[in-house]
Order: C-alpha cells, then sequence, then structure tokens
C-alpha cells in the first residue's frame, strides 16, 4: 500500500462530516498524522498505551491545524473531531497490518 492509497482510505472511512472541512485539507490532516507516526515507539506498545500515543498525536495535529489555520470555536470542535477519526483509523490500521503501513510510511 502507498501513502496515497492510505491516504485516500482514511478518507473512504471518515464519517460524513469530513465534507465539512474539505478533501484537500482532510489529505493534508492525515500527511500529517503519517509524518508524526513513530513505528519504534508504537512497536513497544500495547492498546492501552496505544491510546495515549493517539491522545498526544491528536493533540500535536490539532495545534499545529489551529496555529496554521486559526479558525473560531465551532470550526475547532469540527476539527478536533476529524483529526481524533483520523488517528484512530490509522491506529487500527497500524494494529491490524503493521507491515502495509511501514510501506505507507515511507
Amino acid at each position: 500500500m502507498t501513502r496515497d492509497e492510505l491516504i485516500t482510505d482514511v478518507w473512504h472511512d471518515l464519517p460524513a462530516s469530513k465534507y465539512l472541512i474539505g478533501r484537500a485539507r482532510v489529505d493534508r490532516i492525515t500527511a500529517r498524522a503519517l509524518r508524526a507516526w513513530h513505528p519504534p515507539v508504537l512497536d513497544q506498545c500495547d492498546e492501552a498505551q496505544c491510546r495515549i500515543v493517539n491522545k498526544y498525536l491528536c493533540r500535536s495535529i490539532e495545534r499545529q491545524e489551529r496555529h496554521e489555520y486559526g479558525m473560531g470555536f465551532i470550526a475547532a470542535l469540527l476539527l478536533s473531531a476529524i483529526i481524533g477519526e483520523v488517528v484512530k483509523i490509522l491506529l487500527r490500521r497500524w494494529l491490524e497490518n503493521r507491515t502495509a503501513m511501514l510501506e505507507a510510511i515511507r
């Protein structure tokens, strides 16, 4: 699986609220999450620890997006929800098939 295929798959797995943010921005958020993905750390995590990493990645990406684009309260809530879903999908894929994720990250 390539990075572009993974980004497209994440888009298709997201709820309908993704249309409020738009494809380009969701793709950018997904690419940012993939750049922040740390396989050596995640290899050592069990599911409980993965939830902590999930929360860290979400907060980190949210801060970057808010700093870069500045937004109002409702937009920030929507963005937070989408980022959480993107990271959750990536984490689920990581737990299901690490080899494919490693190929996509490279």
